[in-house]
Parts: structure tokens; C-alpha cells; sequence
């Protein structure tokens, strides 16, 4: 290779790195297509609510399921993310594991279902939750976790479901939707928090569960 090829190839790559570096690091789309994972149609409950998990086109990944405080058609959206480079330190990893939140044994619900807190890697955090149609762990590769740097503070936002008044003795349930502490620095992915009891949960217990959503300023709408 000629010296003055050489310059324009080095230039050509500090040029790459620089744009890179400017550009947020993460792909996005809302989708608002989901498949039913459970419902509490059956238990007799005070309330409705169903699961979904959202459906995610070709290189995007999920961040946690869908709930919806009623029996109707899926009326919200979920965002799917997708890394657009990596840099050395990926943006997105998989869950180390999960550990149940709740299972619906004895509830009297149509279908079998349990709700899972995925445990992220050191220096990333889960955005939401899983729930399985049975009572087997979910995959690790159902959900990605976001490296810290590029989530926000999330706070509880609407009741969507608890098991108030169902047939479920051993423990409660209750879940919220999560949403950006922040409207201006955060949005939203259309997951949700769960946790063993029918109450919010305290300051106590958010302190230790860290609800995040994502950094606005380091994603980008898919064009």
C-alpha cells in the first residue's frame, strides 16, 4: 500500500471512530404486536390482566414482557433494541439468570404461569420482567440487559395486576407499569415491575431493585 493510501485508510478509520462515537449506540423500534404468555381469566380475581411478550422483527431484542390491565387487544407498545456498534463493550448481554418472582399454582387460571427477575451482568441492568406459560425458567436469551451507562431512572407508574381475591394462598403478587422518573431524559419500553406482594413496593425495596428505562439521548429511531 502507497503512503498516500495509507493516510486516506487511516483517515477513513479515525473518521468511522469519531461518527461512532457521536452516534448513539442503540437501534429502536416501538412494536405493538404480542403473543398471549398469560392471563388471569379463571381465577376469580378482583382484577384483569393479561401478559404478552412482544414480537420482535429480525435483529432486534426484547427488553421484558408486556402487561396490560385488562382482557382486551394489546393496546400499548414495546420498544425492541438492536446494537449498532459495539465499541469494545457491548451494549446489550443476556441475563446471568432468573429468579421467580411468582407462579400462579392454585390460582384456578385458564393458563399455567409464572414471573421471573432476570439477574443482569456486572455494569448492565434489566429493563423489565419475563413471564413464562409454565413453570420452567425462562432462556436466557428471551430478554438482553443494557449496559448501565445507557439506561435512566424508571420509577412505579399504573397497577396493571394483582392477585387480590384469587385462589393463590403462599404468596401475593402485584405488578406496575415502569416508567422514566425523567420524561425528558428517559423513555419508556413498555415493560413493567413485579414483586411478591399486593402493595407498591417500598423505598426500601426499589432502592435494591433499581428500576431503569433508557437513556434518550443514546438511542436511535430505526429509519
Amino acid at each position: 500500500m502507497k503512503t498516500y493510501q495509507r493516510i486516506i485508510f487511516a483517515t477513513f478509520l479515525a473518521t468511522s471512530t469519531l461518527i461512532a462515537a457521536q452516534e448513539p449506540p442503540l437501534l429502536f423500534e416501538q412494536v405493538d404486536q404480542f403473543t398471549l404468555i398469560w392471563s388471569a381469566r379463571g381465577t376469580g380475581g378482583e382484577h384483569e390482566g393479561a401478559y404478552y411478550k412482544p414480537i420482535a422483527p429480525p435483529g432486534y431484542h426484547i427488553l421484558g414482557h408486556y402487561g396490560q390491565g385488562n382482557y382486551g387487544t394489546p393496546d400499548g407498545f414495546s420498544v425492541v433494541v438492536k446494537e449498532k456498534y459495539a465499541n469494545g463493550n457491548p451494549a446489550l448481554k443476556r441475563p446471568e439468570k432468573y429468579e421467580e418472582i411468582w407462579a400462579d399454582f392454585g390460582s384456578g387460571a385458564q393458563r399455567d404461569g409464572a414471573f421471573w427477575q432476570p439477574i443482569p451482568p456486572e455494569g448492565y441492568k434489566c429493563l423489565g420482567i419475563v413471564v413464562t406459560p409454565n413453570y420452567k425458567k425462562p432462556s436466557t436469551n428471551e430478554i438482553r440487559c443494557v449496559r448501565d451507562d445507557l439506561t435512566t431512572q424508571g420509577k412505579i407508574g399504573q397497577l396493571i395486576w394483582n392477585d387480590s381475591k384469587t385462589a393463590v394462598w403462599f404468596r401475593d403478587f402485584g405488578s406496575w407499569r415502569i416508567e422514566p422518573a425523567n420524561p425528558q431524559k428517559g423513555k419508556s419500553v413498555g415493560t413493567f415491575y413485579g414483586h411478591a406482594s399486593q402493595q407498591p413496593p417500598s423505598s426500601i425495596e426499589l432502592r435494591s431493585t433499581e428500576l431503569r428505562v433508557l437513556n434518550s439521548s443514546q438511542i436511535r429511531l430505526e429509519q
